[in-house]
């Protein structure tokens, strides 16, 4: 009987697997650097795995949540300036030389590929 069961969990565990619609993404690696333009402590770097499918303002998001627990970015008397002031920061492509915005458009869409070189800049 153990065995049955065992059996029964397994092929409703692929079921489950392929009901599913798949959607396929590409996964980015992001390497970042916050740098100092105002309060920001230079050279504080995170790797970040996203897809391709998500949007430049979730990258910033997240990238700006990333900073701001490592507490080095507490320079200014003010909290680091994140969800309050999203619209102010913005992602700089130094092989580009493209600016990012808080924007809904998708990495994809901005061919933003694995191993790209990004900073975080506070605009």
């Amino acid at each position: 009987m153990g065995n049955y069961s065992r059996r029964m969990i397994w092929f409703s565990v692929l079921t489950a697997l392929f009901s599913c619609p798949l959607v396929v993404t590409e996964l980015l690696i992001i390497h970042a650097s916050s740098e100092s333009k105002e309060y920001w402590v230079p050279r504080e770097h995170v790797t970040l795995g996203v897809q391709d499918t998500d949007t430049i303002k979730y990258l910033v998001e997240q990238l700006c949540t990333i900073f701001h627990r490592s507490r080095k970015m507490a320079l200014h008397k003010e909290n680091y300036p994140c969800r309050s002031r999203s619209n102010a920061l913005m992602l700089f492509n130094p092989a580009t030389k493209a600016e990012y915005r808080f924007i809904n458009s998708t990495l994809n869409d901005y061919k933003i590929k694995n191993g790209t070189r990004l900073y975080l800049y506070y605009s």
